[in-house]
């Protein structure tokens, strides 16, 4: 590790998509873009948007909760508006240096959207609920979305077009077919998970406190570990 980049006190996302490239999420409304490896960081979008207030026009202010990007230059950033169930989703196509916003407000469902996820550049998932709810899809960048299963946890992943999870505490929710169908499963693991990752759809990492790290792989069925936990084979394709 390297030091001299730095960031944001209240970040509360990042992604680089290149060594030099960044965009990060300060404080809930600003987007910040840097170009040059996080030495220094321009704000790009203050998060506003026009909503109807009893049949007139208004802009409120929204709060930035997720970034995702499913390409080095296509990227989404998700926001809520307080006290509201409509959902703004930002989009760019340079890197994050410039932002398209769209209101959604035909998302039925109680709670903010919290996390975006993309397979690519125009095909991806966003969700109500901080804690779990449902998943609304896009086909299209985000011009329409298409409501889906309902899931708990904090943060989904897919691996790949079919494979998708997101835990619940000890409890995995998982899609092997899009995520149009999820099913759970609970582990004994010592403590709950904190974070996830899922970089294929038979390889994934899990942590959480005292130094807790599961690996997930698919093995022949004899096959015995200390400590090993049985868990669903995800399909091989």
């Amino acid at each position: 590790w390297v030091a001299g980049a730095t960031i944001d006190h209240y970040t509360i996302d990042y992604v680089f998509t290149s060594e030099k490239n960044g965009v990060s999420i300060s404080g809930g409304a600003s987007i910040r873009h840097t170009t040059n490896g996080g030495h220094t960081w321009n704000e790009v979008n203050q998060c506003s948007a026009k909503i109807q207030v009893d049949g007139l026009p208004r802009n409120v202010e929204c709060n930035w909760s997720r970034l995702h990007f499913p390409t080095a230059t296509t990227g989404y950033a998700v926001a809520w508006i307080d006290q509201s169930d409509i959902a703004v989703v930002g989009k760019t196509n340079d890197g994050g240096a410039t932002w398209v916003l769209k209101v959604t407000d035909a998302l039925p469902g109680h709670g903010y959207v919290s996390d975006v996820f993309f397979l690519d550049a125009d095909t991806g998932f966003i969700r109500k609920g901080s804690h779990g709810g449902p998943l609304y899809k896009t086909t299209d960048g985000g011009a329409t979305w298409n409501p889906g299963a309902a899931i708990q946890g904090s943060t989904f992943l897919f691996a790949d077009p079919g494979v998708g999870w997101s835990f619940n505490g000890r409890e995995l929710y998982f899609s092997t077919d899009g995520g149009q169908r999820w099913t759970s499963r609970e582990f004994k693991f010592p403590v709950e998970p904190n974070a996830f990752s899922l970089p294929t759809r038979d390889r994934a990492y899990v942590v959480g406190d005292h130094g807790m790290v599961y690996r997930y792989r698919v093995v022949p069925i004899e096959y015995t570990a200390a400590g090993a936990l049985d868990a669903p084979a995800m399909p091989k394709e």
